[in-house]
């Protein structure tokens, strides 16, 4: 019984408000909406920031390259082919019979 009262209330709330409602905002994006123009000109301060940003990071990976290689290949020797034995290369040996 609550609940319908409480739904009746609301309906006639509703019903008394103001016929003008609030319309929402469309593409809610601010500023003008732009198709096939061009767009705003960015402002200078944040292009160089942008540039000195996008600077920092590839000087720090390629710093990071050629400074630390091993982080990329190992910190191992490789070992040289030549000593590696038939065993270790998975040959059997010459004796055995198929």
């Amino acid at each position: 019984m609550s609940v319908a009262l409480r739904f009746l209330g609301s309906l006639r709330k509703s019903c008394l408000r103001s016929t003008k409602l609030s319309q929402p905002v469309r593409f809610g994006g601010g500023g003008n909406f732009r198709y096939r123009d061009v767009p705003p000109v960015t402002n200078k301060t944040i292009l160089v920031l942008c540039n000195v940003v996008g600077f920092t990071v590839w000087y720090w990976m390629m710093y990071k390259v050629y400074h630390e290689f091993d982080h990329i290949v190992g910190h191992f020797t490789y070992p040289t082919p030549s000593k590696w034995t038939d065993e270790e290369l998975g040959i059997p040996p010459d004796d055995e019979e198929e």
